[in-house]
């Protein structure tokens, strides 16, 4: 009996460890996500800037994105159509135009 007591016992430990290591993989897991998405939320940001920084500089009035998705990375702010679309679409909601 005392074999089947000290095997139980074992089994038992050994579920236990594992619950804890399943546990501490999600932990760390979670907090890898966290920190991969803060470095790239920074590294994005900064790119940006310096995307920024370098039309201003060349007195470009857009740059696109190299991968071809047609993603405008930088615009002229002279070419800043907020105020008038936004204008717009307030109007058309109202019922004018």
């Amino acid at each position: 009996s005392t074999e089947a007591d000290r095997s139980a016992e074992q089994r038992k430990q050994f579920e236990q460890t594992r619950r804890q290591y399943g546990m501490l993989q999600e932990q760390f897991s979670d907090e890898h996500e966290t920190m991969v998405r803060s470095y790239q939320e920074k590294i994005l940001k900064q790119m940006n800037q310096y995307v920024k920084e370098y039309g201003d500089a060349h007195h470009y009035d857009y740059i696109m994105g190299a991968d071809g998705s047609g993603a405008l990375m930088y615009a002229n702010n002279a070419h800043d159509l907020t105020e008038p679309v936004s204008k717009y679409i307030n109007e058309r909601y109202k019922g004018h135009y």
